[in-house]
């Protein structure tokens, strides 16, 4: 007698199809559903202390039928494995079957063994219903779509952003960022502005912020990046981040470690400057309403300014562009920060409109 059955469809001939047993299902399945559903029955069969070695070899010839069946069993197996829903149903205690020790079973045994089963399970037919469901989900599961996001804040506006990993944005005014989430990486683009980041560590998913011609990269630390027209600053509060600014010549890059109490500068002209040492309290101030600058060409300040105030700000002379300041302003009342300008500075402040307001040479 052939040891497999030739029956290219068993299941036609059985009045009840949901009793019989895998070792009677040797037939193709023309469908992936139906291979996943066989391999789940090969699998709590083999990993029952009842399965054989004639029920291995049975196993094999299925595998071997058609490469959809490994692929499916193999799914089947790794949920399994992985899932701690499915060591439920691992746990049940196998069942004693009528067959006595060191005979061979007959072919009507496993029918009755599959039935038996059946019954012993049908007391957790919840817990059942849940690992199947468990398994089939997890199996026609897409592979994860990155998630994404985009914020933009208007003059004198500030806002938190809370991210799905722990993570936390604080978008400072007049400042616009784009946000993606990957399986591998999470990474942001600060378009405009500025922004303080407190980044939940994860070092297998690195944190990426972009900004013009910088890179910023880190696993888990507080930091600030403020973008504007004169260059990018990075400023580190709490641990460490790699700092990459893009070379204008060519895709080359050059690299700098920042450590908490460090700040670097990147502009289109020089590069990545040298680093700088700052009270590390210091790298996001201005979510305390305060901007401070440390010999800051005027111009640069005018356009952190900017960001604070719906008049435009703007400066002809450029001698006056390049006059250095040293300051804390708060940001509360930018008329005030204007008018301590005009006194420390050879400037006189012109209200042009309400909309345009004029730094000229006093």
């Amino acid at each position: 007698m052939d040891k497999f059955p030739r029956d290219p469809h068993p299941l036609e001939h059985q009045p009840d199809a949901t009793a019989v047993s895998p070792l009677e299902l040797d037939d193709v399945s023309s469908t992936a559903q139906d291979a996943r559903r066989r391999a789940r029955e090969w699998l709590v069969l083999i990993d029952s202390d009842e399965a054989t070695g004639e029920d291995q070899q049975r196993l094999e010839h299925w595998l071997n039928l058609d490469p959809q069946h490994r692929l499916a069993f193999q799914q089947v197996q790794a949920v399994w494995q992985a899932s701690s829903s499915l060591q439920a149903l691992k746990s049940l205690e196998p069942l004693k079957t009528a067959t006595p020790p060191n005979t061979t079973r007959s072919r009507a045994a496993p029918r009755q063994w599959w039935q038996q089963w059946q019954r012993a399970l049908m007391p957790a037919g919840i817990a059942l219903a849940t690992v199947v469901i468990l398994v089939a989900v997890v199996l026609q599961m897409p592979a994860e779509t990155p998630q994404s996001w985009s914020y933009h804040t208007q003059v004198a506006q500030r806002q938190t952003i809370n991210l799905p990993d722990g993570s936390t944005v604080t978008l400072g005014p007049k400042s616009s960022l784009q946000i993606r989430y990957s399986h591998d990486q999470r990474h942001v683009k600060l378009q405009t502005g500025e922004a303080f980041f407190n980044v939940a560590r994860n070092p297998n998913r690195p944190f990426i912020v972009d900004s013009l011609y910088t890179q910023v990269k880190v696993l888990g630390t507080m930091f600030n990046v403020n973008n504007s027209s004169y260059g990018v600053t990075v400023a580190v509060e709490e641990g460490h981040v790699q700092v990459s600014g893009k070379s204008l010549s060519g895709p080359d890059t050059e690299r700098k470690e920042l450590l908490a109490g460090q700040r670097v500068r990147v502009s289109q002209q020089q590069g990545l400057e040298p680093l700088e040492n700052i009270t590390p309290s210091s790298a996001g101030v201005w979510r305390q309403n305060l901007r401070v600058y440390q010999s800051r060409p005027l111009a640069e300040v005018l356009e952190d300014l900017g960001r604070y105030q719906q008049a435009k700000l703007t400066v002809q002379d450029p001698h006056l562009k390049a006059l250095p300041v040293t300051a804390v302003f708060p940001t509360d009342n930018i008329d005030t920060i204007l008018l301590a300008l005009e006194t420390v500075l050879p400037v006189s402040i012109v209200y042009i409109s309400p909309e345009h307001i004029d730094i000229r040479a006093r």
